[in-house]
């Protein structure tokens, strides 16, 4: 019946009505229970309606609390998802750092790649150092022979671009520098294959078997001439030699006789005895072992020279006993597990590299120009030495010095710009220091005289007895540390000591980045106030006997000094509480440190700049020996400094020449790109299959 029932505003008014406008009329029963029984269920309705409004906002908070514990736990969820990725990005660049230098003596390519792969996934310094073993390694690429047969045989030809690879099935030929397959011919039926050789037009290639030497046309294919030894050979204890005079000449050397093969004829005449050694492709220079010693002889003059044969300072450098290989202006001797390049004109050693691969016997080696290629049982490897190829033209340098920001070079007293730019004489000095911005030089000897590097003009002169001198950040003044072991300041532009201060016996001495501290190394380690000389704090160090600090730097923080010292230690230490926070070895001077991280770049014998990462104490490794750091005249850098902007470092050598080096991240980055040719994404899925592709190269 509750559908007949008043209800909202009609139950309103009939509620009213009883109540006040009826006046005398009396309501029957049946009236009244109608209108109780209507406002008794709007009363129900009411409370019912509370009741689900009450309900539905209970649900509405749980609702409200559950999307917020949604959205927190996605929060969280997705914080945990960056983590895991981030740990997985750290663990591989980590792995594909160790891969870049396991793979580097079988593989070069495969190891830039590997350490460039690792630098996109976690910039450190470990996968920095991966980074810079890629970009020092002279070996640039590496092509392995496809052919896996057990009777394979292998030359590379004397243009050191071409493999003959030659077995039952087949001979064929490869052009290395790029892998793509020249020419393939089907093989003569014979009995197994020791040798082959290719004439150095690459146009006819010999096939030594045990009972003959065949020649054929390489590029028809067509059977030139066969040579029938008067014997089987039993090459294991026999040998043959084969050697091109010209594409239809042939000597044949074998233990007991020497032959000449006419390839036009097919002609064999007996040769008497020949000197023993190697030619060189022109014909002109033979290389002979005499003793310890590689006898070079021009055919044409007779003039000769050795290899091996130390001058009176033992310079020159001691033979590996390798194979000779001639090039322009350069001589590689090949043994079992170095490679050396000599310069030709005055057997001087320049550099050596380690022969990679897998196999243990002798490599085959020649020039390509200025790439070098070797063949190791199926590997060819090729080895840049552009920058061994200049003549050393006896103009050397006495003393040099780089500006800090790598811009300006003075050699023995010729200030000019490192792009070659000539700019005027400055006096002549003991050696010379840069201001921080390059616009002054202060030439140190009887006396210290301020150099404007525009115009080569002296500025002033600091009458003091200095050792070393150093520029403040601002430029506008000088630490001096004198030949007393004192410590002075002066003002640049009024050539006026500040102050003077005694240090111990003081060696060297340099601002912090702000200007306001000094550090002063020698027997022990000193730190003042630039403003009026004054200690701060009680000095600290000293490592023993000899062992006085020659170099010393704040780190970008200033909240650590690096001291080098005269036993060839780096250590770093803590201003605050002047304890020792690391130490490492083999640092010499020349150094310089870098004005945007805490890199120290040092110098290392045999002509190499060692690179270390002050705060973790990390080994960078060390940069290419460029120009032959092995030649002690010209070889070892004269002085080193960091670019302005700290991507690279400069070092200027023995012959004046300044070169680059980039060690910044992203610098040695593009570098090893440029060098390793990019890394595609399909490259990219081989060596780091668990991770999306990331862009290493520009």
């Amino acid at each position: 019946m509750s559908p007949d029932l008043f209800q909202g505003s009609t139950l309103d008014n009939a509620l009213e009505w009883a109540a006040t406008a009826r006046r005398d009329i009396t309501l029957s029963p049946t009236e009244r229970d109608f209108l109780s029984a209507a406002a008794t269920l709007t009363r129900h309705r009411a409370r019912r309606a509370r009741l689900t409004s009450l309900s539905l906002g209970g649900l509405l908070v749980i609702a409200l609390v559950a999307g917020g514990l949604a959205v927190q736990q996605s929060a969280v969820a997705d914080d945990r998802a960056e983590q895991i990725a981030g740990q997985l990005s750290r663990s591989e660049a980590a792995r594909l750092a160790g891969v870049a230098t396991t793979t580097r003596g079988i593989d070069p390519r495969q190891a830039m790649l590997a350490s460039l792969a690792a630098w996109r996934l976690d910039r450190t310094p470990a996968t920095r150092a991966a980074l810079v073993a890629s970009l020092v390694q002279r070996e640039t690429a590496m092509f392995r022979d496809p052919s896996t047969a057990g009777d394979t045989v292998r030359t590379l030809g004397a243009d050191g671009r071409t493999l003959i690879s030659a077995d039952s099935t087949a001979t064929r030929a490869w052009d290395v520098r790029n892998g793509r397959l020249l020419r393939t011919r089907g093989s003569r039926p014979s009995e197994p294959m020791d040798s082959v050789t290719l004439s150095p037009s690459g146009k006819v290639l010999v096939t030594v078997t045990a009972r003959r030497a065949s020649a054929v046309d390489l590029v028809s294919g067509r059977p030139i001439s066969d040579y029938v030894f008067p014997t089987a050979k039993d090459f294991t204890n026999e040998w043959v030699d084969v050697t091109f005079e010209r594409d239809d000449s042939v000597l044949l050397q074998e233990a007991d006789r020497r032959t000449r093969w006419d390839l036009r004829t097919g002609a064999a005449k007996a040769l008497g005895p020949a000197p023993a050694g190697t030619f060189s492709r022109d014909g002109v220079w033979r290389a002979a072992r005499r003793g310890r010693q590689l006898e070079l002889t021009n055919l044409r003059t007779g003039a000769k020279d050795f290899i091996g044969d130390k001058d009176g300072a033992g310079t020159q450098g001691t033979w590996n006993g390798g194979a000779a290989v001639f090039g322009a202006g350069l001589v590689a001797t090949v043994a079992s597990r170095s490679i050396q390049f000599w310069r030709r004109s005055d057997t001087q050693l320049l550099t050596t590299v380690q022969v990679r691969g897998e196999f243990d016997e002798a490599a085959q080696g020649a020039f390509d120009g200025s790439t070098f290629r070797y063949l190791l049982g199926d590997q060819v490897f090729s080895v840049d030495v552009a920058d061994l190829t200049t003549e050393d033209d006896d103009h050397l340098v006495g003393t040099a010095a780089l500006s800090g920001d790598g811009r300006l070079v003075v050699r023995d007293g010729e200030l000019s710009a490192v792009d070659g730019r000539k700019i005027g004489a400055v006096p002549e000095a003991e050696y010379t220091v840069f201001s921080p911005d390059s616009r002054f030089v202060a030439t140190v000897g009887p006396v210290v005289r301020i150099v404007d590097t525009a115009s080569a003009a002296v500025q002033g002169t600091l009458r003091t007895s200095a050792v070393q001198v150093a520029f403040s950040p601002d430029g506008a003044r000088l630490v001096v540390v004198t030949e007393k072991g004192g410590v002075e300041l002066w003002d640049r532009q009024t050539r006026r000591r500040m102050w003077s201060a005694e240090a111990g016996a003081a060696k060297y001495a340099a601002f912090s980045s702000d200007g306001r501290t000094l550090v002063v190394a020698g027997d022990r380690i000193h730190l003042l106030e630039t403003a009026a000389g004054k200690a701060v704090g009680p000095a600290f160090g000293g490592g023993g006997r000899d062992a006085e600090g020659v170099r010393a730097y704040f780190t970008r923080s200033g909240k650590a000094v690096v001291v080098l010292d005269a036993r060839r230690r780096m250590t770093v230490w803590d201003v605050a509480t002047r304890r020792r926070l690391a130490t490492a070895r083999g640092f010499g001077d020349p150094a310089a440190y870098s004005p945007r991280e805490d890199l120290l770049a040092s110098l290392q014998v045999g002509g190499r700049v060692r690179l270390v990462d002050v705060m973790s104490g990390t080994d960078l490794g060390a940069l290419l020996d460029q120009g032959g750091g092995q030649d002690p005249e010209i070889g070892q850098p004269l002085d080193v400094a960091f670019t302005g902007d700290g991507s690279a470092v400069l070092t200027v050598d023995g012959n004046g020449a300044v070169r680059r080096h980039a060690v910044g991240g992203e610098a040695l980055a593009a570098a090893v790109c440029a060098k390793a040719g990019g890394l595609s994404a399909t490259q990219w899925r081989v060596i780091a299959p668990m991770l999306p592709y990331r862009k290493a190269c520009p």
